[in-house]
């Protein structure tokens, strides 16, 4: 974990820091300046209380849990998502905990159906957690007692890795598109929990962006990388899509919605069997911008 300035100085030293912590996801601080760690390498949700890595609590989750996101209700308690699933539990876990002293409790567990592989997580103004699910394509909307609702094959969802809620309450999905997913090189809109901020007729979970989500064409030119090289490298097939393996899709206080790619393709890559991506793409005013914490 690093930790730098305002202005960008780093304050964490060379090694960042690494008490209690292995292969970090999801980083957030709530209101009290504590800082909420997924560390998905050991399987702990870590918690520097007031920010200072020498105070450090955790809760260590079970084997093969892999928690990878991590929300923040208004109440202070913290909604976390599970990535990994095994022969025993075929299904992503989410769960809620609280800060009780120096002790993180669980209040909450959540078990999705077989087939489930959750990531990121993003909550509305009700309190309800949305969460995308990578591998059976579907988007989780779990109320605060722990009821959910999927939906999926709607605006163009397909493989959601990133999940994000707009100042209308409104999601935003980001669309990884893994193996054996339809490539829509999308991001995707659905409707939220106020359905006054819906078009007419739309109700909770109902598509806003269209089949094929919110695309972007390169107009005929093929996509380059930063250095200029053509996407699939020289004398390769030409691309014409810049949106590849989406990993967050976020609005901003102008309305912009900053989508991050994450590929480049697989024979080109450093790295073979996980490729990273370089890019972001923005949408020019398209979102409601969220609303500001109290």
């Amino acid at each position: 974990m690093s930790q730098f300035s305002s202005t960008g100085i780093p304050i964490s030293g060379p090694l960042g820091y690494i008490s209690a912590l292995y292969r970090v996801q999801g980083t957030v601080s709530d209101k009290n300046n504590n800082i909420w760690m997924a560390s998905y390498g050991n399987d702990r949700i870590v918690v520097y209380l007031n920010g200072d890595p020498n105070s450090a609590i955790y809760y260590q989750e079970p084997a093969n849990s892999g928690p990878f996101d991590i929300a923040i209700a208004q109440d202070g308690s913290a909604w976390v998502s599970n990535s990994k699933t095994s022969a025993g539990n075929p299904g992503s876990v989410i769960n809620k905990y609280v800060i009780s002293g120096s002790q993180l409790i669980k209040t909450l567990d959540v078990q999705l159906p077989a087939g489930s592989s959750t990531r990121e997580v993003s909550l509305d103004s009700q309190g309800n957690a949305w969460v995308a699910s990578v591998n059976d394509s579907t988007i989780y909307k779990i109320a605060p007692n722990g009821t959910f609702v999927a939906y999926n094959g709607q605006g163009g969802v397909s493989g959601p890795w990133g999940v994000t809620v707009d100042g209308d309450d409104n999601i935003w999905v980001a669309n990884f598109e893994g193996i054996g997913f339809p490539p829509q090189f999308s991001i995707s809109k659905l409707c939220g929990i106020n359905t006054a901020k819906c078009p007419t007729g739309l109700t909770t979970g109902d598509a806003i962006s269209p089949s094929t989500g919110y695309t972007l064409p390169s107009a005929g030119s093929q996509v380059l990388l930063a250095d200029g090289t053509p996407l699939n490298g020289v004398g390769g097939p030409p691309s014409f899509n810049p949106l590849m393996r989406l990993t967050h899709a976020i609005s901003d206080q102008a309305g912009n919605v900053w989508a991050a790619n994450n590929w480049k393709p697989l024979p080109f890559s450093d790295n073979y069997f996980n490729p990273g991506g370089d890019g972001m793409v923005v949408f020019i005013g398209i979102a409601a911008p969220p609303q500001m914490s109290q």
